[in-house]
Order: C-alpha cells, then structure tokens, then sequence
C-alpha cells in the first residue's frame, strides 16, 4: 500500500510542476499577444480562446505596460542611456502615462522585469543588444524588437 501512495505523491509533484510550466508560458503567450494586439492594426486585443459567452480583452495595466515598455525601447534605441526621471519626463511628453504616485519608482520596476533594459547608476538604462547579448554602447546599432 505504501509503494502505491509514494507513487500517486510523485505523480502529483510531476503534475504541478506540468501546471506551473503551462502557467508560464500561458503568461509569454498572453504577453505576446497584448503586445501583438497593441500594434497590429489587423488583429483585435479580443482573446476568443475563451468559453465564457463574453470574449476577454488585455487588462489595461498589461496594455499601459507593453506601451511603456514599447516608448523607452524606442527613446533608449541606438544605444543611447538615461536615467529613470529623464525617462518619465519623456514619457509625459509624449502623453504615455505610467501609474502610480512615485512614477519614477513605478518606471524603474516596470523595466527591471523586462530582460531588454539594463540599469546602471551611473549611466542610467540601456538596452540589451539582442545580437550580442551586451548592453548596447553609444553609437551602437541596437537592433529592433519589434
């Protein structure tokens, strides 16, 4: 009886482990297609994967997110660094909004948890160079993400 348990609570590890996998990429795809939908005049932001009656639509931080996200890639291409408040103050003036009281804080964590920005206190952010997987210097061809 013992041998039987063992397995089924091995077989239960082996299951969540296949549940959190498919949790995230379920979360890549969902990202993807918010930032697909943001920039394909074709394609609606609507999910019609769904069963619900109602089909879902991106929530609006995910979409406020992928269009900072998108803003600073292009404000930081070519290379060029800056640093958070200079960031935010470029965003203002282009009208893309960033929540929170402490914009600058909330800035800085949106783009810490996205592998394409690389801070450094005395620079400021940078991209990645995706070909060289480097910080692109100044000057540098930084490649395009979309």
């Amino acid at each position: 009886m013992d041998t039987k348990v063992a397995k089924a609570k091995a077989e239960l590890r082996s299951i969540h482990l296949k549940i959190q996998d498919l949790a995230e990429r379920k979360s890549a795809l969902e990202k993807f297609l918010d930032v697909y939908a943001e920039f394909s005049a074709d394609e609606s932001p609507i999910d019609d994967t769904d069963t619900d009656d109602e089909p879902r639509r991106p929530s609006s931080s995910s979409t406020a997110k992928a269009k900072i996200l998108v803003a600073v890639a292009q404000l930081l291409a070519e290379g060029r660094h800056a640093y958070t408040r200079e960031l935010v103050n470029e965003l203002q003036a282009i009208n893309v909004e960033i929540g929170g009281a402490d914009k600058i804080q909330a800035l800085s964590a949106i783009l810490s948890k996205d592998s394409r920005f690389i801070s450094s206190r005395k620079l400021g952010w940078s991209l990645l160079d995706p070909k060289t997987a480097e910080p692109a210097s100044v000057g540098a061809d930084a490649g395009s993400f979309f």
